[in-house]
């Protein structure tokens, strides 16, 4: 029997109108967020890891191990992540804490782990201007309470700072948690933060996919948090 439950894992972490600018029309994200969504709340499955319980126990020793040893060297975990921010594996370093063989076995099992919707959250987009969309989350979708996308700037908004465009996700050939996606990735880069804010859809189904992941230091306090929605993209 598989057991469920949301766990943030260490190191996993729109519309178009008449008016729109030609810029902000090249930038649109309605493929994803579709112009009927506006000014509406829209149900969204919170995707969560799903393992085994024996698996899931023991994840969590082996993370806890990770995320006790970086906070006393909060400085190299910022410059690892910020020098591995396009790796989909992370490679291993003794810095961790932990031998190469708990962190295999820690790879290996996020990345033969699934996605399920263990619970719903609610999303509302609302149009703020001609080229702003806002984003506002039920308070169990914590990274995504009030958002904000400018399709003009082509940015997104967020109570860390504003998120610059670095490109399109595309389907790769490599097994992913999150299956195949199309979709546009942003970033925010400080001295001791990374922020991502991914937006897509599935391949070959109706569902737009919606990932925040940030990591770091925040407010003088080590944070990893990544979370992930999903939501169909037709009515």
């Amino acid at each position: 029997m598989k057991y469920k439950k949301i766990i943030y894992i260490f190191f996993i972490s729109l519309f178009i109108v008449v008016c729109q600018s030609e810029v902000s029309r090249a930038n649109s994200v309605e493929e994803y967020i579709p112009s009927h969504f506006m000014n509406a709340e829209v149900t969204a499955d919170i995707m969560t890891l799903e393992m085994d319980r024996d698996t899931r126990e023991k994840v969590e020793v082996i993370t806890k191990k990770m995320s006790d040893h970086v906070k006393k060297d909060k400085e190299w975990y910022i410059n690892y992540i910020s020098g591995h921010t396009d790796k989909h594996v992370k490679p291993y370093h003794p810095n961790f804490g932990i031998t190469e063989e708990e962190y295999n076995f820690f790879r290996n099992a996020v990345e033969n782990s699934s996605l399920s919707n263990t619970s719903d959250g609610k999303l509302q987009f609302k149009q703020k201007s001609n080229h702003e969309i806002e984003i506002v989350s039920s308070r169990n979708l914590e990274l995504f309470q009030h958002l904000v996308i400018d399709t003009e700037k082509n940015i997104i908004k967020t109570s860390f700072g504003e998120c610059q465009y670095v490109g399109e996700i595309k389907p790769s050939s490599e097994k992913r948690i999150l299956g195949r996606v199309n979709g546009k990735q942003w970033m925010l880069q400080k001295e001791n933060l990374i922020y991502l804010f991914s937006l897509g859809k599935l391949e070959g189904e109706d569902k737009s996919v919606m990932v925040i992941s940030v990591k770091g230091i925040h407010e003088g306090k080590l944070i990893s948090k990544e979370e992930v929605v999903e939501f169909r993209s037709v009515s």
